[in-house]
């Protein structure tokens, strides 16, 4: 039975609003990053860049295991802890998950630090090319960020397991990333280069423990100082649920950062700056996606439980079809003059960033517009399908990158990528469609794709120079535009623009 236009309205209202604030500051940090890239790009070269990107990605990489999935677990058991009124356990929990987030932060940061050590060994007992030694030589400046990073991720999950968006995203989304903006530029004008770089990536992440233990102190410390609550520790039932989480967090960080990690072991330096840069901006298109998440995930795990089914795949196709009107505007213009934003960097980036750029753009769209459908298979309680999932995809991404990169160099990278990006999505979607006959693709939605499509088709297809696309992207964003006023709106989506509205209007008093 579908569900009537009020209720879809009413689902599409409660979503647009939690994502709000998580959409917010997504803005901000996404573009205070892009500066960070711009500055440090410019600022080092690509070679150095490249061996700035590369380090960032190894303890990116490996800070998605360190909390052991304890961000992800407080999220979880918090919520219901809290929802009984199990003070004890509740309490136990925020211990045991600080003192693991703490604890194995500080050994995955010593055993990183130690990386010049033991990590030539172990690439040559792989068969791989010997790592560039600049990367060996930063790892112990950089490696006390994932004492940082994981229990900060703790706090911030500690935060969201009580809702508070706000204090998490200023922890997370607005202070690591204004304080690195802010360390880059005091590091590149004083003239600390590289090292300096990587000083303010780690000073950045201290600075958002801070700014997160500030907020958790809210909800938290009364909690923590009452002696009449017993604390009731229990690791083997957190650890039973956050470790296999871990794993899941930790394939899906695999992915995103493969082909960084493929070129640093298979090719130069400057080939890793150069697609870093490309990567950098095809990516910032998935903005939405993370914002709508935050309260989408809650809301397929209510309407799985209560097996309303027929609300759960109208709310699907509202999302993303607005998914959709949001970034397709972005992706059309990276595809008809990418020359005009690679134009702000260097000119060895507009060299060597364009090819990866264009292909990168291709696979980010695809991933995208399937986003919001991949959410609903760990939220419905599939998390083994979920992790196999992510593991296939790590398979097809190490292959194509070992088969695509010797050939092609970055331009291969972005070919592996935008393959996996795009096969990883469709086949979810079936996967979906037959656990949960829910599709994310109205007429509207297939409609505003498809003129998106055949657009973009059009602008690179014909061998125009930059001028010549410039005035046939502006005509098609506008027809665009005009395709979503004329029949891509929704009853609910007026709505959705009341509610905003309303919220916009309580922040300016």
């Amino acid at each position: 039975m579908a569900p009537s236009g009020e209720t879809s309205a009413r689902d599409a209202a409660r979503l647009a609003g939690g994502s709000g604030i998580v959409f917010a500051a997504g803005l901000v940090d996404r573009g205070t990053r892009l500066l960070v890239t711009w500055l440090l790009s410019g600022g080092l070269g690509g070679a150095l860049y490249g061996v700035y990107a590369a380090a960032v990605t190894v303890v990116s990489l490996v800070s998605a295991f360190a909390p052991l999935g304890l961000d992800t677990g407080v999220v979880y058991f918090g919520a219901r802890y809290k929802q009984a009124g199990d003070h004890g356990r509740r309490k136990g929990l925020v211990i045991l998950g600080l003192f693991l987030a703490m604890v194995s932060g500080s050994a995955v940061a010593l055993v990183v630090g130690q990386g010049d050590r033991w990590l030539p060994g172990l690439w040559g007992r792989l068969g791989l090319e010997p790592l560039d030694p600049a990367l060996l030589e930063v790892l112990p400046t950089i490696a006390p960020v994932i004492a940082l990073w994981t229990p900060l991720l703790f706090f911030v999950g500690s935060l969201r397991a009580v809702k508070d968006m706000r204090r998490s995203a200023m922890a997370l989304q607005l202070a690591v990333p204004g304080c690195l903006l802010l360390g880059i530029t005091v590091a590149l004008v004083g003239g600390w280069g590289l090292a300096g770089a990587l000083v303010a990536f780690v000073v950045a992440h201290g600075v958002g423990l801070v700014v997160a233990i500030w907020g958790a102190r809210r909800h938290y410390a009364a909690l923590l100082r009452d002696r009449a609550v017993k604390a009731v520790i229990e690791p083997g039932r957190v650890l039973a649920y956050s470790i296999p989480q871990s794993l899941t967090a930790g394939v899906f960080r695999l992915n995103q950062w493969m082909d960084v990690l493929m070129l640093t072991a298979l090719a130069t330096m400057s080939d890793v700056g150069h697609y870093r840069v490309a990567a950098s901006l095809a990516v910032i298109g998935a903005m939405p996606v993370n914002a709508i998440a935050s309260m989408f995930n809650p809301m397929i795990s209510e309407l799985v439980q209560s097996g309303e089914r027929a609300r759960l795949d109208a709310l699907l196709k509202n999302v993303t079809r607005w998914l959709v009107i949001l970034t397709a505007p972005f992706y059309l213009v990276l595809l008809g003059v990418p020359e005009l934003i690679l134009g702000l960097f260097a000119d060895e980036y507009l060299t060597h960033s364009l090819g990866p750029l264009l292909i990168l753009v291709l696979g980010q769209a695809v991933s995208v517009s399937c986003a919001p459908t991949m959410r609903l298979i760990p939220m419905s309680g599939h998390a083994m399908l979920n992790l196999a999932n992510g593991v296939v995809a790590a398979a097809l991404n190490i292959g194509l990158n070992l088969w695509l990169i010797p050939r092609y160099g970055s331009l291969g990278a972005a070919m592996a990528t935008a393959t996996t990006l795009a096969a990883w999505s469709l086949w979810r979607l079936g996967e979906v469609w037959f656990l949960l006959r829910c599709f994310p693709f109205s007429r509207r939605t297939l409609g505003l794709l498809g003129l998106a499509a055949a657009g973009a088709a059009g602008l690179r297809l014909f061998d125009l120079d930059l001028w010549a696309r410039l005035p046939l992207t502006l005509g098609l964003l506008a027809t665009f535009a005009a395709a979503v006023w004329a029949f891509g709106r929704t009853d609910d989506d007026a709505v959705v623009i009341d509610k905003i509205s309303a919220k916009l209007r309580r922040l300016r008093r």
